[in-house]
């Protein structure tokens, strides 16, 4: 993350997790972390999470615990993913995806 202001700074840097392939209705995105991070004017911090296997878990139409396999995004940032999110803070979460087999 980086802070482009003239003050220092905390973020809450939030970790969310969408399956883009599963054959059922789950949510939009999952909060799967959070982190408060202190930052200085015009400074760089990296910010790292863990991803433990159980967090991709959705539940199916019968309440069971499925984990899906194919394509997962990752979206991090101080704000939700979507356009709520975009709306209140002006920015959007940075992204990558990974594929589960």
């Amino acid at each position: 993350m980086r802070n482009t202001g003239e003050r220092n700074g905390n973020e809450i840097v939030q970790l969310y997790i969408t399956s883009e392939d599963a054959e059922f209705d789950v949510p939009q995105s999952s909060l799967v972390g959070f982190k408060s991070v202190e930052i200085a004017a015009g400074a760089e911090r990296t910010v790292t999470f863990t991803v433990k296997p159980e967090q991709m878990d959705v539940f199916d139409a019968n309440g069971e615990r499925q984990r899906v396999k194919g394509r997962y995004t990752l979206h991090a940032g101080g704000v939700s993913p979507g356009e709520r999110g975009a709306e209140l803070a002006g920015n959007e979460p940075q992204t990558t995806q990974f594929i589960v087999k």
